[in-house]
């Protein structure tokens, strides 16, 4: 499918003039349509309109009889009988004509509508004989005659509110509304002149017609208000002429006795007098609703009138429209496309490189402008081309214009050059950084896009390559140096790195087979294993020889150490009499003088011990006799500190159960003093509130009074009255029952105020006796209290006294459990002491059995500082081997 994008530049013109000038016939035939509607629908009113008339003609008829009937029932059958017989051929006239105008009704829009209700109406009218024999023979009631002519009057102007709802003109509608507006007030107006001619016949309004009479002023009234809203000022102008003639004013004159005297009644208006005025009023509001439709029609006729020229005038101006629309579509799409075509032959030379071509467009227009700018980028494309030129040799440094800044391709170049010049300097600092030894440097291919950032990256692979072999010797070399022996080199090199890789690989290896030789004499030292040496034959050149000298240092500690074994090994046999005797240098030396100075150490301690022990076992002995002995007399002091105990707890509870009793009467005391105190309180505030009965009852006695004389008044004032009423004879009966009945009501006001009066006094003697009562009350509540107060006074010094007592007797029991806790250590102690004598002695012997074990030499004794004294000074710690399968010992001593 055809998109708007794929047309040609003709199709789009036509396209964008079609819309507009079909948009402008839609919109002429709306106008021409509603034209149409208009000049139909004025006629359909006008036609409505004459209807209205011939409605308003026959209501204004039924109107009359309406109004001579009902004062022809309220007058006896006197008053209107020639007159109504007259105007009852005047409705039937008027209906004649009425059926004329339905004809015209069938050929218009709506009237199908209309027609449906007029024939009810029409059914209704033909009823009217039987009505009007009713009349005649006064056998009906003017209520139901009235409502008769009204329903009628209703329905027909019903049907004229039809003209306001099939019309859209609001003027006419306006008009419409208040010919409405009017024709239902001047009903109102007729049916009060039927209700007021069958009073003032009466002299007196029927059940119900009063309010209905003022109902329908009301309704005349509103109206009216309608109709002044929505007339004209030459209508209002006549309707307030009428209102102000003299027929409507007595007519007002007239309507306003019925108002002031609906209730008694008693008029005294002559019904003919009043049908005439009222009559009189009506027919004026009659030419006025004459005019009313005159103007609507006439406004109709200049409405349909001025739709039929309005309609003709809009043909002609769209035709016109349409002809010199396409007329001037046409020049401007000629012109446009010729112009078009020119440029577009211009614009197909350029993009194929030809810039000789030369356009014969010269116009003023947006499509020479479009020719303009094409001239001038042809000038600028040339001035880029020689400038590529230039670049493509070599020369960054040329000139290039930027005509203005949207030129993207001037300033594209600008920034190609400059791109290029940057990358020239990358690589110009990464070479020199190479030079001066800086092997981390890098070019910073962030700073550039594309290509220009592949190759600075390339350039920072290539010297990664470079480095990167060198940097691995140097970080081996540097690990070697510092100890650390890597596994060999699994780099994957080509050319000249696999000599350098495998020359470093040699060096770790034969590093390795070094440390592994070591760590071999290391673990045979560790275990013991002296006599092992080290292979220098699989080393050559110095690392031969370190592990010979290795291979020296372990034969020159074999010796000390061996002799050093042998005499130890006697030592933890028992044998202290064994000595060092080999000659040796330097710490070996000192190790002999060491060991041999400990071995008499410990000798001469172990006889010091001997005799220690001895005194040590006498001494424990003593010791856990005096034990035994201060074991027996704490158990005696214990029970006896028992029995104590145990007599001053039971003084204790008795004490403490006093001291919670006195409590308990003492909270009871006082709880009694607070009763009394409340209650003696609550006396008070009775004796108050008594008081102020007392003061009450004596106003509430002043105000009985007060009203028992105007009860007294009130009926005097009675009396008077039904005697006045007595004087007034008829007129005054009313007046005297209301009288007696308020004479009634002061006798029962008296009677009351005297009943209130001795109930009053009653309760003041009864008052008074309970304030009496209330103060002998008070006065023993007043002596209980007191009572109560010392009560709770000396139950208060008991409670303290007993808590005294309580407290000392805990503090006595407190000090005996500490003394009995005393005793009982003692006894502990005592007991402990002559066990662990016994164990002392104990284990004294065992000591001695185990001295007797060792063989010391005969010579210890005396030791001067000499060359054997240990070179760490004064204090020594020797560790003797196995002196028992099961025992180590250690001993600290000073020299």
């Amino acid at each position: 499918m055809q998109t708007v994008a794929d047309m040609s530049i003709r199709q789009k013109l036509t396209l964008l003039l079609a819309l507009p000038i079909i948009g402008l016939c839609l919109f002429a035939t709306m106008i021409v349509n509603s034209q149409l509607t208009t000049v139909h629908e004025m006629e359909t009113v006008g036609d409505l309109v004459e209807f209205s008339i011939s409605v308003g003609n026959l209501v204004h008829e039924t109107q009359k009889e309406r109004g001579m009937s009902a004062g022809f029932l309220g007058g006896d059958g006197v008053e209107f009988r020639d007159a109504l017989s007259t105007q009852r051929e005047n409705v039937d006239a008027r209906e004649k004509e009425l059926e004329a105008a339905i004809l015209k009704l069938t050929y218009l829009d709506g009237g199908a509508d209309i027609l449906s209700v007029l024939n009810g109406v029409v059914k209704e009218l033909d009823k009217r004989e039987s009505i009007r024999r009713q009349v005649d023979n006064r056998s009906i009631e003017v209520r139901s005659a009235v409502a008769y002519y009204t329903d009628i009057n209703s329905d027909l102007l019903e049907m004229i509110g039809v003209v306001s709802t099939l019309t859209t003109e609001g003027h006419v509608k306006g008009q419409a509304n208040a010919y409405l507006a009017f024709l239902l007030a001047k009903e109102r107006a007729g049916i009060e002149r039927a209700v007021l001619s069958n009073t003032f016949a009466s002299d007196q309004f029927s059940p119900g017609m009063s309010d209905y009479f003022r109902s329908l002023v009301t309704q005349q009234e509103s109206f009216l208000k309608v109709f002044e809203l929505g007339a004209e000022d030459d209508l209002l102008s006549e309707y307030n002429t009428i209102i102000s003639s003299s027929a409507a004013k007595e007519a007002n004159r007239l309507r306003s006795i019925a108002m002031e005297n609906e209730i008694t009644g008693e008029f005294g208006v002559d019904p003919v007098h009043w049908w005439d005025v009222q009559t009189s009023k009506i027919n004026l509001l009659k030419g006025l609703e004459n005019t009313i439709a005159a103007q609507l029609v006439s406004t109709t006729e200049y409405l349909k009138t001025h739709a039929a020229a309005s309609l003709r005038n809009t043909v002609i101006i769209v035709a016109l429209i349409l002809i010199l629309s396409s007329l001037i579509a046409y020049m401007i799409t000629k012109n446009y496309l010729n112009a078009v075509r020119d440029s577009l032959e211009y614009a197909e030379a350029m993009a194929i490189g030809d810039m000789e071509h030369i356009s014969n467009v010269h116009q003023k227009d947006e499509i020479g402008q479009v020719i303009d700018a094409l001239r001038v980028l042809c000038v600028n494309l040339e001035k880029k081309e020689r400038v590529a030129n230039e670049i493509a040799k070599g020369n960054l440094n040329v000139e290039i214009e930027v005509v203005s800044e949207h030129d993207t391709l001037g300033s594209s170049m600008v920034a190609m050059c400059a791109q290029i010049n940057a990358v020239i300097r990358e690589t110009d600092g990464m070479i020199s950084a190479i030079n001066d030894g800086q092997l981390d440097y890098r070019g910073d291919e962030s700073e550039f896009e594309g290509a220009w950032s592949d190759l600075v990256k390339g350039i920072n692979q290539l010297e990664d390559v470079l480095v990167m072999p060198i940097r691995i010797s140097s970080d081996y070399i540097e690990r070697i140096s510092k100890g650390d022996i890597p596994n060999k080199i699994k780099m994957n090199a080509k050319g000249d790195f696999i000599k350098i890789r495998d020359s470093l690989n040699e060096c770790i290896s034969v590093m390795h087979g070094l440390l592994e030789e070591t760590g071999q004499l290391v673990l045979h030292s560790k275990k013991g294993e002296l006599s092992v040496r080290g292979d220098a034959s699989k080393f050559s050149g110095g690392w031969s020889d370190l592990v010979s000298g290795i291979n020296d240092i372990l034969n020159a500690v074999i010796e000390p150490t061996k002799e050093s074994q042998a005499v130890l090994e006697k030592m933890a046999r028992g044998d202290l009499s064994s000595r060092m005797n080999g000659e040796y240098q330097g710490d070996y030396a000192q190790m002999k003088t060491s060991l041999n100075y400990s071995l008499e150490s410990i000798s001469g301690i172990l006889r010091e011990v001997r005799i220690a022990i001895n005194e040590v076992a006498t001494g424990s002995q003593e010791v856990s006799s005096a034990s035994q002995s201060l074991s027996d007399g704490a158990m005696a002091q214990a029970s006896s500190l028992e029995q104590v105990s145990s007599s001053i707890t039971h003084v204790a509870d008795q004490t403490r159960q006093n001291s919670e009793n006195a409590d308990q009467a003492s909270q009871l005391s006082e709880a009694a003093r607070k009763s009394a105190n409340t209650g003696n309180g609550h006396m008070r505030q009775l004796l108050d509130a008594m008081k102020e009965i007392n003061e009450k009852s004596a106003e509430v006695q002043r105000i009985i009074k007060v009203i028992d004389e105007i009860a007294f008044q009130t009926n005097l004032l009675a009396l008077n009255a039904a005697v006045e009423a007595a004087r007034a004879g008829v007129h005054g009966k009313g007046f005297a029952v209301v009288a007696e009945e308020v004479r009634s009501l002061a006798q029962r006001s008296a009677k009351a105020a005297r009943e209130t009066t001795d109930l009053i006094e009653g309760n003041v003697a009864a008052v008074d006796k309970g304030s009496m009562l209330s103060d002998q009350t008070a006065t023993v509540l007043q002596e209980i209290l007191d009572g109560t107060t010392k009560v709770t006074d000396l139950m208060s010094e008991i409670a303290a006294a007993s808590n005294d007592q309580t407290l000392a007797m805990e503090q006595i029991e407190l000090a005996l459990t500490q003394i009995d806790d005393v005793t009982q250590a003692n006894t502990a102690a005592a007991e402990e002491s002559s066990a662990a004598a016994e164990e002392l002695s104990g284990q004294a012997g065992s000591l001695g059995e185990m001295i007797n074990r060792f063989t010391l030499a005969e010579h210890a004794g005396q030791h001067s500082h000499s060359d054997d004294t240990p070179a760490n000074g004064g204090r020594n710690s020797i560790e003797i081997g196995e002196l028992e399968p099961h025992q180590v010992q250690q001993y600290d001593y000073e020299e």
